[in-house]
């Protein structure tokens, strides 16, 4: 691991950190210049930051079910389908 890595780490900086991990795994380090760099490292720690407090939320709202689209028994035309 190198010293950038840790200082992630240290500094609590998930977001950031998986980003460069992806930027190194695909030798993309080498092409940004140094503001392209850290507004993208800065983005990917904004949207981790946000993601986790959603999550947060959503746990602690304790809602009773979870429902996926996915499963929702809508139609395309938008009413319920008939279960028998």
């Amino acid at each position: 691991m190198d010293k950038l890595q840790q200082q992630f780490k240290t500094l609590r900086l998930h977001g950031m950190d998986r980003c460069w991990q992806s930027f190194v795994e695909t030798r993309r380090h080498h092409e940004l210049d140094f503001a392209e760099g850290l507004e993208i490292l800065l983005q990917a720690e904004e949207e981790h930051r946000k993601n986790n407090r959603f999550e947060r939320l959503r746990k602690s709202a304790r809602f009773r079910t979870r429902h996926r689209l996915r499963k929702s028994p809508l139609t395309a035309q938008g009413g319920w389908t008939k279960h028998r």
